[in-house]
């Protein structure tokens, strides 16, 4: 009985020690970890983590050899920045001499940061180190870097949750996925979090968050508020795996169909144009040859609206996913058809109306279709997750002018392109200034041709692209005063908070992009198949005989296609999708004046 008083007073020693512990955040990566293993029960507990936490998928922007140190620098900053050659600390706060530190604001916040890692990530370790310790430690932040196989990854786990307390403690989970994959696990629980999935406002996408959010993440369960343009994480009831699951195998059948579905655009519009040209030399066009190719070529134009239509359709296999890309492009290609069996120039504006009709329609109703399209792929740039992307830009801003030149009048023709480019500018529709500089400069300038039938002067362009830039502006001052601005309104408010700084940041950063993407294979194959499609043309006598070799109407093309390159960072894409709606539009046309041996 003596004893007893003293285990009391024992275990209420401890007590009292524990909860006068300070609180803990583990934060633990895990290189390797995909969401398949977590799914499947791999690794340790993160299966039953994952139902009764707060799960999601996380875009890391850090891929290739030197992804681990990115990725500590995406997480110290909050900004996925270029690492520079040095790789030093001392090189990145000299380059980027106005972005924050994360370690050194939670430790003059009185938390104290601890590293565990393995002894050869000595270049990560200097990037997440804190430059100093605080003299009166308020909380902790345990940062656990893992990897290895499954049962190292278990124990090593094992060894950073046990401590934790769950009702005072937090932890986050994120995986580091291997190459070749760009979406990781992420797993939050403890504290006041709830069971759900995680989102933030620079997704706008449920079950979907950026490593751009960890660092505010961090900085909200401390009591820090964010800097401009960032967004903590946060949980939204619903089911964890039910909705991470579809959003892993939607994005997964997005990466294994996107190279098929461009060799199929690309190679299958090479066809189109080699087999027209075939029957335009011929002088007589079969009518059941020019429907069947006339069917095909729709089809082609239309893959990226059926893109946007298949994830509306339930699918439980890529097989039926892909089919259903498929024949929504072609049920789109016989819609256009109906009533115009053998008029295929016609049909091609019809389905250059129904594709703008798909994507416009989607963008005011939430960006479903095209947020989850195989040629938008967001979940894999990890750049932006809502609005539209510059590829489905070029197929809106190309449809919209083939629609418009030759499907409507005056009146329409300008409500149509003031809808497209009103759509593109608009932060909760589209959020993509650069498409609205491109319906600006383009359309405008087409809409000088379309009224005199001559070639614009270049003050009148000028004046165009001079309107496009003040609607710009314009629209980043008032997205910046908005409650939840867009990345369009934050991009300003970051400009006002870091100066000049910010500006050329955003400009290198845009450089750095479209190099990429000049230098990409796709991009060179893509432009070698255009090369020869236009090459083709040209021996058969199609671009300097159309229309009495009558070359302005050329000129509404060109001037569309050069202001999508010049202001889209990835322009290649956008103008290489302009510029596969004319070549139709000039096919078709053509290919309908020889079918009925007159002008059409």
């Amino acid at each position: 009985m003596r004893r007893f008083p003293l285990a009391i007073a024992i275990l209420l020693s401890l007590t009292a020690a524990a909860l006068a512990q300070p609180p803990t955040t583990a934060l633990v990566i895990v290189e390797g970890l995909t969401w398949q293993q977590v799914e499947r029960g791999e690794i340790g507990g993160l299966y039953v983590l994952s139902q009764y936490g707060a799960t999601g998928l996380m875009s890391i922007g850090a891929s290739g050899n030197d992804a681990a140190s990115r990725f500590a620098l995406t997480l110290q900053t909050g900004r996925r920045l270029v690492l520079p050659r040095e790789g030093t600390v001392e090189a990145v706060r000299r380059r980027y001499p106005k972005v924050r530190w994360l370690t050194d604001e939670l430790a003059r916040a009185g938390v104290t940061v601890t590293l565990h890692l393995e002894t050869s990530q000595q270049q990560v370790r200097a990037l997440l180190a804190p430059s100093f310790s605080p003299p009166s430690p308020s909380a902790q932040l345990q940062i656990w870097w893992i990897a290895g196989e499954p049962a190292t990854i278990s124990r090593a786990l094992e060894r950073a949750i046990s401590p934790l307390n769950p009702e005072r403690d937090r932890l986050l989970i994120i995986g580091l996925p291997p190459a070749g994959e760009r979406l990781a696990p992420v797993i939050a629980a403890g504290g006041e979090l709830r069971t759900g999935v995680l989102t933030s406002q620079t997704t706008r996408t449920e079950g979907l968050v950026s490593d751009v959010d960890i660092a505010p993440t961090l900085l909200r369960w401390h009591g820090l508020g964010p800097h401009v343009g960032e967004h903590p994480m946060r949980v939204v009831a619903q089911e964890p795996l039910v909705t991470v699951k579809h959003l892993a195998r939607l994005s997964r059948w997005n990466a294994q169909g996107l190279i098929p579905l461009g060799a199929l655009q690309v190679g299958g519009g090479l066809l189109a144009v080699l087999a027209a040209l075939q029957l335009i030399r011929q002088r007589r066009v079969p009518q059941r040859a020019s429907l069947v190719l006339s069917v095909a070529i729709g089809t082609l134009l239309s893959l990226p609206a059926g893109t946007v239509i298949a994830p509306y359709l339930p699918a439980g296999r890529f097989a039926q996913y892909a089919a259903h890309v498929l024949l929504s492009a072609w049920g789109l290609s016989l819609l256009a058809h109906w009533g115009a069996w053998h008029e295929p120039f016609r049909a091609y504006v019809r389905a250059c109306a129904l594709s703008v009709l798909v994507v416009v329609v989607d963008a005011v109703s939430g960006q479903h279709g095209v947020q989850s399209s195989v040629y938008s792929a967001y979940a894999l740039s990890g750049i932006r997750f809502y609005g539209i992307g510059n590829e489905m830009m070029g197929v809106l801003v190309g449809c919209a002018l083939a629609w418009g030149l030759f499907g409507l009048k005056a009146t329409w023709r300008a409500v149509v392109w003031f809808i497209s480019a009103l759509v593109l500018a608009t932060p909760v529709w589209g959020a993509n200034l650069g498409g609205l500089l491109t319906a600006a400069t383009g359309l405008g300038c087409t809409w000088e041709w379309s009224r005199k039938r001559r070639m614009p002067r270049p003050q009148r362009c000028a004046q165009w692209l001079l309107m496009g830039m003040l609607a710009a502006f314009g629209m980043m001052w008032v997205d910046s005063l908005s409650a939840s601005p867009s990345h369009i309104g934050e991009t300003w408010l970051r400009w006002q908070a870091e100066g000049f700084t910010a500006i050329v940041d955003t400009l290198l950063s845009k450089l750095a992009l479209m190099s990429r993407v000049l230098l990409s294979p796709f991009a060179w194959g893509v432009l070698l198949v255009i090369g020869v499609a236009l090459w083709a043309m040209g021996r058969s006598g199609t671009l300097t005989a159309w229309r009495n070799g009558w070359r302005g109407e050329y000129l509404p093309w060109l001037v569309c296609m050069g202001a999508a390159f010049v202001f889209n960072d990835s322009g290649f894409v956008p103008a290489a999708a302009i510029l596969g709606v004319g070549v139709g539009a000039l096919l078709t046309r053509r290919l309908q004046e020889v079918q009925h041996g007159s002008s059409a």
